[in-house]
């Protein structure tokens, strides 16, 4: 009969073996259902660095992939898992999968400021010399002091920490306590350690269950039970196209008509520049750039297309102002469901988003459960005229350019939904402006024979202004104007 308790034997797992490391090799298999503590080291998922190389900065956010992979890491751990410590080491791109991570399992995500790692990534194929240069940039006594903070207080908990496959090397070759074993730690993966009986035992490595074969569209994880089947078809089809965008045709220029809107949002925004702000649905992430040039704490833009968020990402990371880029932030987030807080923003700013949706009620009332009393939206969104002819007409062209375009709204029907949600509209304004058709299709990477429709359609408008778009031709090349209405309104 053993004489072995039945009770866990709890220990401080800041003092089992990391504090005093064991002169012997970590144990490849412990005893299962013994568990006091156990520490997931969760890889952060690929970034923008590891995609793109050194022609951008190692501390670079997600790349499109990698937000596919956060999903999953955090779909995985929020069905399988019970964590009851979030961690995140200061890297970018573990803050991102952590955050994603804390999305999902309803947890804060603690930042571990002082956890060191290496200068370099992870290579791709790391031989045992790549190994050991990496580990030698890391301080191995300041790892070891990081790592029994974050565990302190945590005994019989589950502790995840989100950091680099250079950092849970560096924790591995720790309590290996022997310079001749080596890991080779995948990116997007989750590593087993467990405490039992003052020892820890290394439960696995590399997992990769998690990840799909194929890359799952993430939305159905980043939407609550309250989402309808049409709001997930109308997101999965908008994923799809900006994805395509993004992927199909080279970077261009930022065009006029989006620097004019730039500058009037900043005009509505004057006197708030110390707040937080919230760009939803910040595609490529102009007008994030435009708010980021004035001194806002931060300015953080939120979109459902992972590809939008890589380039946008790639643009924060190429820009020679680096104070503006380290206000800059983006997050892959559904506008229905908001992954922050209550009363986080000062400022929500919606750009041509809600034509859209059929769904623009539950998009503001989250603008609005996001932003602190006394804060405010600034809604940009295409006006509708008076005349029904024209309305169709509009509405006709912009969705054979747009699969994804419902519907125009005057900004009479704007203000009675703000009201209804109790906004108070403070400040309107509506400013006509020019667009350059080519440049209108190209930023779209549409097909010939949309853009030959699209085309017709405009000039068949033209000398009736049956669109109401005041279509012309100036030097040779199709311009047209439309009316935006600017709404500044107060929570």
């Amino acid at each position: 009969m053993s004489d072995r308790t039945t009770e866990p034997a709890f220990a401080d797992p800041a003092t089992a073996q990391v504090s005093r490391p064991s002169a012997e090799p970590l144990p490849w298999k412990g005893p299962v259902g013994e568990e006091n503590t156990r520490l997931l080291l969760v890889v952060h998922a690929e970034s923008i660095y590891r995609r793109y190389g050194p022609d951008v900065a190692v501390d670079s956010g997600l790349s499109a992939r990698g937000w596919e992979q956060a999903s999953a890491l955090a779909r995985w751990l929020a069905q399988y898992e019970t964590v009851h410590h979030l961690v995140s080491g200061p890297q970018l791109r573990s803050r991102l999968t952590a955050q994603s991570i804390g999305q999902a399992l309803g947890l804060p995500v603690v930042e571990a400021p002082h956890l060191p790692s290496a200068d370099l990534p992870f290579p791709h194929e790391p031989t045992a010399e790549t190994l050991d240069a990496l580990l030698g940039q890391m301080d191995l006594e300041a790892l070891h002091q990081a790592l029994s903070s974050i565990l302190r207080g945590h005994g019989g908990q589950t502790v995840a920490l989100v950091t680099s496959p250079v950092t849970v090397a560096g924790i591995l070759r720790l309590l290996a306590e022997s310079p001749r074993t080596r890991f080779w730690i995948e990116h997007a993966t989750i590593s087993e350690l467990c405490l039992c009986h003052g020892a820890w035992y290394l439960r696995g490595l590399n997992r990769r269950e998690h990840l799909p074969h194929v890359p799952r569209a993430p939305l159905p994880e980043m939407l609550s039970d309250r989402t309808s089947q049409e709001e997930v078809e109308e997101l999965q089809a908008i994923r799809r196209l900006y994805n395509r965008v993004a992927q199909i045709h080279p970077p261009l220029p930022e065009p006029e008509h989006e620097k004019v809107i730039g500058e009037i949002a900043l005009h509505m925004l004057e006197g708030q520049e110390r707040g937080r702000v919230l760009v939803v649905g910040s595609g490529l992430g102009w007008l994030v750039q435009h708010l980021a040039g004035r001194p806002f704490r931060e300015v953080l833009g939120v979109d459902v297309s992972p590809m939008m968020l890589e380039r946008a990402e790639l643009d924060r990371l190429r820009l020679q102002d680096a104070e503006r880029a380290a206000r800059m932030g983006f997050r892959l987030a559904a506008a229905q469901d908001l992954p922050f807080a209550e009363q986080t923003f000062d400022w929500a700013v919606l750009p041509l988003l809600l034509h859209h949706t059929r769904g623009a009620e539950r998009i503001l009332a989250e603008a609005r459960r996001v932003l602190r009393p006394g804060g405010k939206l600034l809604l940009i969104e295409i006006a509708a005229p008076e005349d029904p002819v024209h309305r169709a007409t509009h509405n006709a062209i912009e969705g054979r350019r747009n699969p994804t375009h419902v519907a125009i709204r005057s900004a009479e029907e704007w203000h009675s939904r703000l009201g209804a949600l109790g906004f108070l509209v403070e400040r309107e304004r509506m400013v006509s402006v020019e667009y350059r058709v080519d440049r209108w299709l190209d930023e779209l990477a549409v097909d010939e024979e949309t853009r030959d429709a699209v085309c017709t359609m405009l000039e068949a408008s033209m000398e009736t202004d049956a669109a109401g778009l005041h279509v012309r031709l100036r030097n040779g090349e199709l311009v047209f104007e439309k009316q935006l209405v600017f709404l500044r309104a107060v929570r």
